[in-house]
């Protein structure tokens, strides 16, 4: 093509840009000719696949939305990075789709305070290019490679990142509200003070990354990894983080007023002076993590995970919820249980530290009472799960209206795992016998309204047995102590229906000595 004074369009294009003219809303040749300053016979020639002077040709080609190369046959992935210079966003995102399947490479280009609203980046390389202070709202990222971008101070509102890698860029102080992140993976960068409020982020990757001072307000993040990241002063007031890691990470002073860390771990993080008031921390993880001086007042802790190196020195927490309804979105079963009570200082690091001394244990902690037949029989069904494992019942203890059972387990033993699997039996054998019972009744010639008002009786008459046991328990054993001393602290609530299943009487304390004494395929009977 080089040297060459006319150009014509291939037969295979012929097509292609008839139909260009149409979509570009010019009803005619004419039209055309008006609208680029070209005579009419010059546009008919061009549309016809007939010699056209070179710059003539360039000039209509880049006006379609073409490059040269395709249109007389040579099939061209070269980016028209002028495009972009020139801002014509419409027919750079036009290329890029022609040529979506093919990788391109811009990269190393200055388009710094440029407007790019609704730019597409479909396989582009952009390594190494410079868009700082440009205005990138909307725009869409796919497959691109962004190692060593400089983003800062860019703003990228509603901007949309999918299959994306980057690395070394320097996003710092961009705006990122309502953006939207999807399996991207981003390391060794530096994100200090961007915007993520209200954005979305999903299977992100964040790996060694500066994230200090950045705010993810009211931002969803869900299975997202942040790996020895540096979030320091940062904000996740109101945001809802699902199934999230956050390991290994510097959260010192950061906020997560009222946020949603259910199923998430913050597992050898740094939270000294955090504040977590009003956060959701359901079935989430603590494990060697310094809590030194946070705020948990108003936090939920159903099943949180702590251990012995969990450090809760000098936590602020006036009062906490043990549990969540899914339902209602609300927390319910505070503690203390009078509304109009806190906890005195130190009080909560009093009740929930665990101790070092008791590793080989788990305590399971009811709170609102338990059924005894579906305990020991599900703690049957834990140890014919696990024949070759050491699992005994230590201990029984009163903690407020909670009662605690505290397994003793090998050191070989999965602790977290063990913990998991007696609460699905123990719930299965509750569902079980409830619905014997529910047919018991109906059997009898009970209705609906008689069935329910049985239940509450054996619920309210289940607590009360409870106390009685406790007391026998407490009696027959002086090693109790009053201390959350599991391999793992853990408070959640089990044991909905207390003895709904049939009578439970003091004779059944000699159960515990039983089960421990038992073969693990023995059989456990409750009369």
């Amino acid at each position: 093509m080089r040297g060459r004074r006319s150009l014509e369009v291939s037969k295979d294009n012929i097509d292609r840009v008839k139909s260009r003219v149409v979509r570009m809303g010019f009803p005619s040749q004419v039209a055309l000719a008006n609208q680029l300053g070209l005579s009419r016979s010059t546009i008919s020639n061009f549309l016809n696949g007939r010699p056209v002077d070179r710059l003539n040709f360039e000039e209509i080609a880049l006006a379609m939305g073409f490059s040269v190369k395709e249109l007389i046959g040579e099939k061209s992935t070269d980016a028209p990075v002028d495009y972009l210079r020139k801002n014509f966003i419409g027919k750079w995102n036009s290329w890029v789709e022609n040529f979506s399947n093919d990788k391109h490479a811009i990269q190393d280009i200055s388009l710094d305070k440029t407007i790019l609203k609704g730019v597409r980046f479909i396989n582009v390389n952009l390594e190494a290019s410079d868009f700082n202070n440009s205005n990138l709202d909307n725009a869409f990222f796919s497959g691109s490679i962004l190692k060593g971008i400089d983003l800062h101070n860019a703003s990228l509102c509603g901007s949309s990142f999918e299959n994306s890698s980057l690395s070394h860029i320097d996003l710092h102080h961009a705006n990122l509200r309502g953006a939207t992140w999807s399996k991207v993976e981003i390391r060794k960068s530096d994100l200090h003070g961007i915007d993520f409020a209200a954005s979305i982020l999903t299977d992100v990757v964040f790996d060694r990354v500066d994230l200090s001072n950045v705010s993810f307000k009211g931002a969803k993040l869900v299975k997202v990894l942040f790996k020895d990241c540096d979030l320091e002063f940062s904000n996740f007031n109101n945001s809802f983080v699902l199934n999230s890691d956050i390991n290994n990470s510097n959260l010192n002073e950061a906020c997560f007023i009222q946020a949603d860390f259910s199923n998430s771990s913050m597992n050898s993080c740094s939270l000294k002076e955090a504040d977590l008031s009003n956060a959701n921390l359901t079935f989430s993880q603590f494990l060697d993590v310094l809590l030194l001086e946070a705020d948990l007042t108003g936090a939920c802790i159903q099943d949180w995970q702590i251990n012995s190196t969990t450090n809760l020195d000098g936590v602020r927490c006036e009062y906490i919820y043990r549990k969540w309804n899914r339902d209602t979105r609300e927390f319910t079963h505070r503690l203390p249980y009078d509304p109009n009570s806190t906890f005195a200082p130190g009080e909560f690091t009093n009740l929930f530290q665990v101790l070092e001394s008791a590793l080989d244990t788990i305590n399971l902690t009811f709170s609102e009472g338990i059924d005894w037949q579906a305990f020991f029989a599900s703690f049957q069904d834990l140890r014919n799960q696990h024949p070759d494992k050491t699992l005994a019942i230590q201990g029984m203890e009163r903690k407020g209206d909670a009662f605690v059972v505290r397994l003793e387990v090998g050191e070989e033993v999965d602790k977290g795992a063990i913990e998991t699997e007696i609460k699905q039996f123990y719930q299965a054998e509750l569902q079980r016998l409830e619905a014997q019972y529910e047919e018991r009744l109906r059997l009898q010639g009970k209705h609906l309204k008689d069935v329910q008002s049985s239940l509450e009786i054996e619920r309210q008459r289940g607590t009360g047995l409870m106390r009685i046991v406790e007391a026998n328990v407490i009696q027959q054993s002086n090693q109790i102590q009053d201390t959350f001393n599991a391999r793992v602290g853990s408070v959640f609530n089990q044991g909905n229906i207390s003895s709904a299943a049939g009578e439970v009487d003091g004779d059944q304390l000699e159960e515990v000595e039983d089960l421990n004494q038992q073969q693990p395929d023995g059989s456990c009977s409750m009369e």
